[in-house]
């Protein structure tokens, strides 16, 4: 095992560039993996601190008229007042 090591710290210090580079790209590797996963973890668990998080629903409206939709995007995710009666 221990020549194991020494051939490890010799390649290394025989090939300093070659090494830096694939030390630094599993750096970035494993740095880009993680925050994705925090992103994705936050994403699906924004609405959990509610006690029936299951139960929670989105209304959309879709809008027609291209005058009120916003950079291309026709899908907003407000709703009438009245909508919430029709609900209950």
């Amino acid at each position: 095992m221990i020549t194991l090591w020494k051939l490890l710290v010799r390649n290394i210090l025989k090939h300093k560039t070659y090494s830096a580079i694939n030390v630094l790209g599993l750096a970035f590797g494993f740095t880009a993996f993680i925050l994705v996963n925090l992103f994705v973890r936050y994403e699906l668990s924004w609405d959990e601190h509610n006690k029936n998080y299951d139960r929670i629903d989105r209304i959309q409206r879709i809008f027609e008229n291209i005058n009120y939709s916003s950079n291309g995007n026709n899908i907003s995710p407000h709703s009438r007042g009245i909508t919430a009666k029709l609900l209950e």
